[in-house]
């Protein structure tokens, strides 16, 4: 969450808009954590491979 922490003090709307897009994700996946790690957090560590090389 540090970029929500960035955005909370740096500009409240942009804050806002990222906390919303957030909770779209999260209601996208049912809030089930299985669902996130699979779908989000895995093409996140994968994308994140691919920068470093």
């Amino acid at each position: 969450m540090l970029i929500a922490k960035e955005k909370r003090n740096e500009n409240v709307a942009e804050y806002i808009l990222y906390m919303w897009q957030l909770e779209d994700l999260l209601r996208g996946c049912n809030f089930d954590i299985n669902i996130v790690e699979r779908e989000i957090v895995e093409n996140l560590r994968l994308a994140k491979n691919k920068r470093c090389k």
